[in-house]
């Protein structure tokens, strides 16, 4: 019930995520690796800056995007957590969606 609790509309991406796993909102406005622990996702970007993730989707700065969840074969590391390496991995399909969901502006 916690988990539900906590993350309301956002639980799917608890359920589904795992370690490792890639998150990117919007377009390459923000991207980071997935910390999950029993109750909680950290999100960690490439300067190691960790959020729980209903912070990262409810960032006042960024009203609008999509959130998305990937999951890589490969194991990144956060040199490699740039916008130009994750967008041609997902362009040249080395990345597998998970699952998104549209964050719009409430006002």
């Amino acid at each position: 019930m916690e988990i539900e609790d906590h993350y309301g509309d956002l639980q799917e991406f608890y359920y589904k995520s795992k370690n490792g796993d890639l998150m990117i909102f919007g377009e390459y406005e923000k991207i980071g690796l997935v910390d999950k622990t029993w109750k909680r996702i950290r999100v960690v970007d490439s300067k190691k800056d960790t959020v729980d993730l209903y912070t990262w989707f409810y960032d006042d700065r960024f009203p609008n995007g999509l959130n998305t969840l990937y999951r890589t074969k490969e194991e990144l590391t956060f040199d490699k957590l740039n916008k130009e390496v994750i967008r041609n991995k997902v362009e040249e399909n080395k990345l597998k969606e998970v699952m998104s969901i549209m964050k719009t502006d409430m006002n």
